[in-house]
């Protein structure tokens, strides 16, 4: 018996000792988690901004692409399906993704859209990866920001609207 109730003891400080570590790693998760949604609180009004510039005022563009970006070239870094696997643990790149590169800035916010939503029609495998489907999209932040991957097309495709003005071809 005292056996029995020297085990359940150990147990119970091993039990007591991991459920402290898990509240710190929690506490330290929330700690980052709250830092990254201040630095997409930073970004986002920004974008926000030139976005409705954009959607109001076209011309806007033409100045812009015109003035500020002449001679620029998009790249746009898309993950592979295989990506999951690795960003967790390491930076993902060049490992794991394709970049769409040498893209001239478009005349048009049309155009650009164009671009990015049919690459988003033809390719998008992140949104099969286990932190999307299961909702704790802010893992992807998380190790992105933590390895240095870029972050995921998905989390700023959702800031540019009317997806369903294309169709599949």
């Amino acid at each position: 018996m005292k056996d029995q109730s020297h085990a359940l003891e150990q147990e119970l400080v091993f039990t007591a000792e991991r459920k402290a570590a898990l509240d710190r790693l929690y506490r330290k998760i929330g700690d980052e988690v709250d830092g990254v949604h201040e630095k997409i609180k930073a970004v986002n009004p920004l974008w926000v901004f030139l976005l409705k510039k954009v959607v109001v005022n076209p011309r806007f563009v033409e100045v812009i692409v015109e003035k500020e970006f002449a001679g620029i070239e998009l790249t746009l870094w898309l993950p592979e399906s295989n990506t999951e696997k690795l960003f967790l643990t390491q930076c993902a790149l060049p490992e794991s993704c394709y970049c769409l590169s040498g893209i001239q800035l478009p005349e048009s916010f049309e155009e650009f859209k164009e671009t990015v939503f049919s690459e988003y029609l033809h390719n998008c495998p992140e949104f099969d990866f286990g932190f999307f489907r299961t909702g704790v999209w802010s893992i992807g932040l998380l190790a992105s920001r933590h390895y240095r991957t870029y972050v995921f097309p998905s989390y700023w495709r959702q800031f540019i609207q009317n997806k369903s003005d294309l169709k599949y071809d």
